[in-house]
């Protein structure tokens, strides 16, 4: 298997979804139960630095894993939060899937952070899966 730093990019794309989807009743209830999540929206400045501290965590996760299997001492970059509009369900949990991916080297799949991945992409999955037309229609047999 090989392994590659994500791009900042990626690291919005979730950051700005899980942010959006939190307050989305979509997902709402179901990650706060699960995760106990922290991001309450009060200022937006401090709202701004608990997104910026939650991407930095998911790049650290990233070269630390990447560091860990090719036996580097790189230091992570500094993530760069930008707003995103919404994405669809099914990019945010690409997006999530390439993370743990690529983020599972070494001790790193034992991490807190890797972990709530994990978790996030599984809710993401069955959610995305209960809301399929064919799904809905099937029978409960």
């Amino acid at each position: 298997m090989s392994s590659f730093i994500v791009e900042n990019k990626s690291i919005n794309n979730i950051v700005n979804s899980f942010f959006w989807k939190i307050h989305d009743t979509y997902l709402r209830d179901e990650i706060k139960k699960k995760f106990k999540v922290f991001l309450e929206k009060s200022k937006d400045e401090e709202l701004n630095k608990e997104l910026k501290k939650f991407g930095q965590l998911m790049v650290n996760l990233n070269r630390d894993s990447v560091n860990q299997r090719y036996d580097e001492k790189e230091k992570p970059y500094t993530f760069i939060f930008s707003d995103v509009k919404s994405l669809s369900n099914f990019q945010f949990l690409k997006s999530v899937e390439c993370l743990t991916y690529q983020s599972c080297e070494g001790n790193c799949d034992k991490t807190e952070i890797y972990k709530f991945l994990q978790e996030l992409e599984e809710v993401l999955r069955n959610k995305i899966i209960q809301n399929i037309e064919d799904y809905k229609k099937a029978k409960w047999e």
